[in-house]
């Protein structure tokens, strides 16, 4: 999870956001709003729920509550090694198979997200689960490498507010919900 968590705080603090590294694996101020984030990195989609689960209890140790003005849960899940199955790169025949990739992910997302969300019975102290992908990719045998990102944000418990506040953050980061190829 180390790496992931790097990443991520880099990827944040790189865009301008206060973010530390530390216990929960990573906080980050937005406005007056403090957001404790727990980062999970399952090996396979069976693995997500147990993750979350984890990340749950966790940030509730760690200080994540419902009230008002307190501070907020984040459950990063890294998509890395789910989608690599293994291997430090993602290899696709084409730049087409950024789409087919977009596809599979969110209908993974899509048929799961509610089957996991009532294993996982999430309250009002956890603001929202950040799926996240960040790969280098070989498109073509060698033709064109590439950074693969990905990242959405999904409501977790019922009260929204939290949740805009993170939307609108992350917004321009992560804007497209389809994973982008990026030329590095």
């Amino acid at each position: 999870n180390t790496i992931f968590e790097l990443s991520l705080a880099s990827e944040w603090r790189r865009a301008g956001l206060e973010v530390a590294i530390g216990e929960p694996d990573l906080r980050l101020i937005l406005s007056q709003q403090e957001f404790l984030v727990e980062c999970k990195r399952p090996f396979d989609w069976t693995g997500i729920v147990r993750c979350m689960k984890d990340a749950k209890r966790q940030l509730c140790r760690s200080g994540a509550r419902a009230a008002p003005g307190t501070p907020k849960g984040v459950i990063a899940i890294s998509l890395s090694k789910i989608i690599a199955r293994g291997e430090r790169i993602f290899w696709a025949d084409s730049m087409a198979d950024k789409s087919r990739l977009g596809e599979i992910i969110e209908s993974e997302l899509v048929a799961n997200r509610w089957r996991w969300w009532n294993n996982v019975r999430f309250d009002d102290s956890i603001a929202g689960v950040l799926f996240h992908l960040s790969l280098p990719a070989d498109v073509g045998k060698g033709d064109h490498f590439a950074l693969l990102s990905f990242s959405n944000i999904y409501q977790a418990g019922t009260n929204p507010e939290a949740l805009i506040l993170l939307n609108q953050t992350m917004e321009p980061l992560y804007g497209d919900p389809t994973p982008s190829l990026q030329s590095s």
